[in-house]
């Protein structure tokens, strides 16, 4: 499901690792179930440390600096990749949508800001349904079109209802519609008192599926949400302010695949669960060492953060902030959990704004790994396929672009 964009480069094999991996296959996947049922897929570090292949230049790019303004992106929250290569990207910057061509090419433009029945408040999904139907989900609404971009119907979501189902211990923050009509809603439970300066803490998170009708929510389970510290900065109605630290642990979630499927991903471990529409319950595995957060880390990311835009007024309450937070010794095992309609889960190892590469663990839809994806620069995945894989990438001025990529020989 689910979520921010990029793109995707080939690291070439070098002859000698070619041969190394020819001589020392990678061992088989184990595949058990515990005493619960739960299907458990655990994946050995020889499938972790194997290349997989992506085409080294897109095989199409979509975005620009200056030109043309429907090729202008801007906080890309979702696209999708139709069955004949069309591609529907949801641009939050401009709260539209835009249809472009198998070759890039733009094709036509829906939506724009408002709260008409083709108007949106912000885009934050794009769903492709049999028949290459398109849904974009505008906050809690579902706007319709066929696979020309034609507009087809709009429906409304009941936020009353939602948060009737999520119940009175937890206030509702969305979440996305699936393939099968539901919504998958994370619920964030309600904490006792006010915020208060502390050691760090994740607050809860309930994951539910809901009926299409919002009559009716099962609980999936609960989760922590990201680490997150209170501490003083003299600022604001009690003085407080929420501080997150690079690689924080936090929990993802997306919908994949066209039946409605759920992935979700709570980074303090290397391990993803995954809700079938049918009730199955899976966890899919693999082997990974922690890692430190060093000092020098922690630095280059402050750094970053005093460069961004937003931060112009800010910086002073931060640099206090900062001064007092207590931050993490080691990363998170994983980044934010992304997908395709085709079921793959695709899971970044590693995906600083400012890295020279993002690293991807590709797992099938059955829970095998395929092996790691290497990508020059920040690329974040959006959509994908057995054979490609669909994201946006950000250049050094971080303007964005939509690239579509080959995965595999």
């Amino acid at each position: 499901m689910v979520a921010r964009g990029s793109l995707l480069v080939l690291v070439a094999l070098a002859a000698a690792g070619c041969a190394r991996e020819m001589r020392e296959p990678p061992g088989p996947t184990v595949v058990q179930r515990d005493s619960a049922g739960i299907r458990i897929v655990e994946n050995p570090a020889a499938l972790v440390e194997t290349v997989l292949p992506v085409s080294p230049e897109p095989l199409v790019s979509v975005g620009t600096l200056d030109g043309d303004p429907n090729h202008q992106l801007f906080r890309v929250s979702a696209a999708a990749r139709l069955s004949d290569g069309t591609l529907v990207v949801a641009n939050g910057g401009t709260q539209d949508a835009r249809f472009y061509g198998p070759d890039g090419r733009h094709l036509r433009t829906v939506g724009g800001p408002g709260q008409g029945p083709e108007e949106y408040r912000y885009p934050i999904a794009v769903l492709v349904l049999p028949g290459d139907t398109v849904m974009i989900q505008d906050r809690l609404d579902r706007v319709w079109y066929d696979r020309e971009g034609n507009f087809l119907r709009r429906d409304s979501g009941d936020m009353g209802a939602l948060q009737s189902v999520v119940g009175p211990d937890a206030f509702s923050e969305l979440g996305f519609w699936l393939a099968d009509g539901t919504l998958f809603t994370p619920a964030s439970l309600r904490e006792d008192g006010p915020p208060r300066a502390g050691p760090p803490f994740r607050p809860g998170m309930r994951l539910m599926r809901v009926a299409g009708d919002m009559s009716s929510g099962e609980v999936l389970g609960e989760y922590g949400g990201i680490e997150q510290q209170f501490v003083q900065v003299d600022v604001g109605p009690r003085g407080l302010m929420p501080m997150v630290a690079p690689h924080a642990v936090a929990t993802s979630y997306l919908g994949v695949a066209t039946d409605g499927t759920m992935v979700v991903g709570d980074s303090k471990a290397p391990e993803i669960h995954v809700f079938r529409a049918d009730g199955r319950r899976e966890r899919f595995r693999w082997a990974a060492e922690v890692e430190p957060l060093t000092a020098e880390e922690l630095e280059r990311w402050k750094a970053y953060q005093r460069d961004a835009g937003w931060m112009r007024d800010r910086l002073p309450q931060f640099e206090r902030g900062w001064a007092a937070m207590i931050p993490p010794t080691t990363k998170a095992a994983f980044g934010r959990v992304a997908g395709g309609r085709d079921g793959s889960i695709w899971v970044p190892e590693s995906q600083e704004p400012w890295a020279s590469e993002s690293r991807f663990l590709v797992f099938t839809p059955d829970g095998r790994l395929r092996g790691t994806a290497t990508i020059p620069g920040s690329f974040t995945v959006m959509d994908a396929g057995a054979d490609w894989v669909l994201g946006v990438w950000r250049d050094e001025n971080d303007v964005e672009y939509l690239r579509l990529h080959r995965v595999g020989s």
